[in-house]
């Protein structure tokens, strides 16, 4: 029994250790709460934007001509994405380095893509609650509103 007890114990404190939000007092912020920040970073891009009902400002820069896709499209892109604060936390020129099923995209991703087709190009602001709320990624912090141009190369 103690030996049971002894690994929930480790296991439970590797766990915790692993978390990959790394801030617990984060909460999940609510669109409405970062509108005001969207419309700035939008502004601040250039972008003449929409607002779709999800909550994410967008602007079709083209939009495309092929095929559109769906969650279980396999999606070539080349990106920009950008922090807030205009800090390029990552970029692709090169599709074929990509080739990602859109489903298993942030939830903006899954939202903004479809809006365009083959070929086109969007510029979308994500709020948080639909990039990657309270966790974080890489170089992206929690709460963070993402700003990205995306051109769809090519759809499978």
């Amino acid at each position: 029994m103690k030996k049971a007890i002894l690994f929930v114990s480790a296991a439970v404190l590797f766990i915790a250790g692993c978390r990959i939000d790394g801030d617990d007092n984060c909460v999940t912020k609510t669109i409405a709460s970062e509108q005001a920040k969207m419309e700035a970073l939008a502004t601040s891009q250039g972008m003449t934007w929409s607002q779709h009902s999800s909550g994410i400002l967008f602007q079709v820069v083209n939009p495309g001509a092929g095929m559109t896709a769906s969650s279980t499209s396999k999606i070539f892109v080349k990106y920009e994405g950008r922090l807030e604060s205009g800090v390029i936390f990552e970029t692709q020129t090169d599709h074929t380095q990509t080739g990602w099923v859109l489903g298993g995209m942030i939830a903006g991703w899954q939202i903004a893509v479809p809006l365009i087709q083959e070929g086109g190009k969007i510029r979308v602001v994500i709020p948080s609650s639909l990039a990657y709320g309270c966790g974080f990624r890489g170089n992206i912090p929690s709460n963070a509103i993402l700003y990205f141009d995306i051109d769809l190369v090519d759809v499978q």
